[in-house]
């Protein structure tokens, strides 16, 4: 439910044109409480921040709207939770996937054309309510039914791009629960394993990629069951659909590398599956973009630089004299030659290649 006093502090000092806002974003929260017309009361508050016809942002604003219609998905989430129909089989069923849509296709609009500063204003302020809000309302929407197919690609859609924006917020120095990230990855991990629209599919690599980049969140990730089974299935080219799902997937998988302990780089090193996609990218056997070709290269490094895993890469033959040959003279750049450089250095090291 949304609070008027919560609705007010974070919509102070909008001007003139705020007024009328918070008047909106107030009417909401009695509109939801008499549950009635809660796709009109959304799609009303959505236009109201259409930035085409907007020029000055105010991230007072913004934020105010954001929580506030995540406040007002929220109430619609638990609705859809009690019906226990699936979206679009009877009648309130129906209405709560209209309110569901309308909702979460305003909260995608505004949580895109936002400023930055809205974004990480809410987030700090809010993230822990607005990871795992979005994480239900995606584990919601990848287990719908198929009779409501296409309502259902725009609600996975625009929830995706909504968490993608959201996960771009630097969480380094932001307090974070970390089961909230843990909630948000077993979503993410339901979700890529369901059926849906390729640009669903790429959102979710990247919020793992993004979510990926800070250390005290990584840790949490490493720790999710079947989140590495799920990066590798997005590595293999009979999986892939657009190069920037391997790309992210591999980012992914070299920054869990550098979790405590090396929890991640144990595991992935471990399957030789794993190992073989890694080698099949490197020697080209396995098409790959050059971004992909670069995070393979130091995700092999930094699989290296932990002895446990030294001997069983270099049971692989093939791998440092494909790396001496791309350090030489392979088409990359002088980063990724340095990764490889220092792969070979680490993995000539092991008495299996004296």
């Amino acid at each position: 439910m949304v609070h008027q006093s919560s609705g007010e502090s974070t919509l102070e000092g909008g001007g003139s044109s705020s007024s009328s806002i918070r008047r909106l974003l107030e009417d909401i929260a009695s509109v939801i409480q008499q549950d009635h017309g809660i796709a009109v009361a959304l799609s009303t508050c959505a236009q109201a921040f259409d930035h085409h016809k907007r020029e000055v942002h105010d991230s007072n604003i913004e934020a105010g709207a954001i929580i506030s219609l995540l406040h007002a998905l929220d109430h619609v989430t638990r609705k859809i939770k009690v019906s226990q129909s699936p979206l679009g089989s009877t009648n309130e069923a129906k209405t709560l996937m209209i309110a569901a849509a309308a909702g979460i296709s305003g909260l995608e609009m505004i949580i895109t054309r936002c400023s930055s500063e809205a974004l990480e204003q809410c987030v700090r302020r809010h993230g822990n309510d607005l990871f795992p809000s979005l994480a239900s309302l995606l584990s919601i929407f990848a287990a719908g039914d198929n009779q409501s197919s296409v309502v259902r690609h725009l609600l996975l859609k625009n929830t995706s791009n909504s968490l993608n924006a959201v996960s771009r917020v630097s969480l380094a120095e932001i307090e974070i629960d970390l089961p909230a990230i843990k909630h948000c990855c077993t979503a993410l991990i339901g979700t890529l394993q369901c059926e849906g629209p390729g640009l669903v599919r790429t959102n979710c690599v990247s919020v793992l990629a993004n979510l990926s980049r800070t250390d005290k969140v990584r840790d949490a990730m490493s720790t999710s069951t079947g989140l590495l089974d799920t990066l590798v299935v997005l590595i293999r080219p009979d999986d892939r659909r657009v190069d920037t799902v391997c790309e992210n997937a591999l980012q992914a998988i070299y920054n869990l590398c550098h979790c405590t302990e090396g929890r991640a780089s144990a595991i992935i090193c471990s399957d030789n599956n794993v190992s073989n996609l890694l080698l099949g990218i490197l020697s080209g056997t396995i098409e790959a973009s050059d971004v992909a070709y670069a995070y393979c290269v130091r995700v092999i490094k930094c699989l290296a630089s932990h002895p446990p895993n030294q001997k069983h890469l270099a049971k692989y033959r093939s791998i440092v004299p494909t790396l001496i040959a791309l350090a030489a003279k392979g088409p990359c750049s002088s980063d990724t030659k340095e990764a490889a450089i220092e792969a070979i250095v680490l993995l000539s090291r092991t008495a299996i290649l004296v």
